[in-house]
């Protein structure tokens, strides 16, 4: 059985919606994300953001990514945070396998964006021995921080996977982009510095004539 509601195109627009589904995963299963908006704030860098937590830092859940397609995008030498805790492979020497052997299991890789971003992923669905289960979940960061979606849970994510361990599958949670990341550009940033010197001299100038 695949997701009951299959995962649809996220468009990364600066128009704001959210689109949530909660659904259940059998199978491997591709997904595209539009990726075509961020080519708009380039030269900045992206990374894809791959993380499995594990309730008791030691479960046989895993999550396996393959076939990535960049769009036309390319994909760049592994992130400055690089991988934590159980991972092999990579994005540009799959298949990348995020095993939860650690409490925190992360793989995250810097790339130029495209028209869209596809990659089939296969993810196991052991129960927790506990309360709380195993989660998979994917980001777009810009810059090193989380370009803003509609998560429920205000963290960004466009996937959050909790591994349940039910029959129907695991609970599936997908997000819309909400606003494109906006970056300054050089200009911009070059005002702002000299307003913020004009500023401050002005200041000083109030103080000395004060005194």
């Amino acid at each position: 059985m695949s997701i009951r509601k299959a995962l649809s195109v996220f468009a990364l627009s600066a128009v704001a919606f959210l689109a949530q589904t909660t659904s259940g995963w059998a199978a491997p299963v591709t997904l595209t994300f539009d990726t075509s908006s961020l080519t708009a704030s380039l030269p900045s860098v992206y990374s894809l953001d791959f993380q499995l937590t594990s309730a008791d830092g030691s479960s046989a859940n895993s999550a396996t990514l393959t076939d990535f397609d960049f769009g036309l995008g390319s994909v760049l030498a592994t992130s400055f945070y690089g991988p934590n805790g159980g991972v092999s492979g990579s994005v540009d020497a799959p298949p990348l396998v995020l095993s939860a052997t650690a409490f925190f299991n992360s793989f995250t890789q810097d790339f130029i964006p495209g028209a869209f971003l596809k990659f089939t992923l296969d993810l196991t669905n052991s129960g927790p021995a506990g309360l709380t289960p195993d989660q998979f979940s994917f980001a777009i960061l810009l810059d090193g921080f989380e370009v803003p979606t509609g998560d429920a849970l205000g963290i960004n994510k466009l996937l959050r996977v909790d591994l349940t361990g039910a029959s129907a599958g695991p609970d599936v949670l997908q997000y819309a982009v909400t606003a494109a990341a906006a970056v300054p550009e050089p200009a911009s940033l070059l005002l702002l510095g000299s307003g913020l010197i004009t500023l401050a001299a002005r200041r000083r100038t109030r103080r000395a004539g004060a005194e």
